[in-house]
């Protein structure tokens, strides 16, 4: 009878030994397929990516330029073209094409969508665009290199690095001139 005792225990100690390492022999498993598949996600992402960026290479983009009030999509398009030799002074010779991103809304009616430009080389784009550091016409409007969007989150994450380290620059200077005062 103990022995049996000590045989059942045995066999339930062993079986809670091997669910155990099985369990986690398991749960390693399913992390290594999460990581595996996290991982072909991201490198399918970055292939979309790079595929965006080859497509908006030759392309600048400029916001908050007036929408045209003309019917026709052709118009519009004419009247857009000749906006960006007149006002954005973009020579005639580089433009390739010019269109409006996204849908218009009827709704807003002060509502411009992007206007996109594509340019003949990568060269072009870099002189309007100030080697992609963005480039102010007269008119108060900027040119822009035409980027994808995990760029453009990238861009925008920077900006907000940079104005953080600012404020807190600014905060640490603040700080600093009211002890100088005080010791005054």
């Amino acid at each position: 009878r103990s022995v049996t005792k000590a045989v059942d225990k045995a066999v339930r100690s062993y079986a809670e030994i091997t669910a155990s390492s099985q369990k986690k022999v398991m749960e390693e498993m399913s992390f290594a397929q999460a990581s595996k598949d996290v991982v072909q996600q991201v490198v399918r992402q970055l292939d979309v990516d790079q595929v965006e960026r080859k497509k908006k290479k030759f392309n600048v983009c400029v916001n908050k330029v007036p929408e045209s009030t003309k019917k026709s999509p052709r118009d519009r398009e004419k009247e857009d073209y000749q906006y960006c030799i007149d006002s954005l002074e973009i020579d005639a010779r580089d433009i390739v094409s010019c269109h409006r991103a996204g849908k218009k809304d009827e709704k807003i009616s002060n509502f411009c969508r992007p206007l996109i430009v594509k340019l003949r080389r990568e060269e072009d784009v870099s002189y309007y665009t100030l080697d992609g550091r963005g480039f102010m016409t007269r008119d108060k409007l900027w040119i822009n290199p035409d980027l994808c969007r995990a760029d453009r989150k990238a861009n925008f994450e920077a900006r907000q690095e940079a104005e953080k380290r600012k404020k807190g620059k600014k905060i640490a200077e603040e700080k600093k001139e009211a002890k100088q005062e005080k010791k005054k």
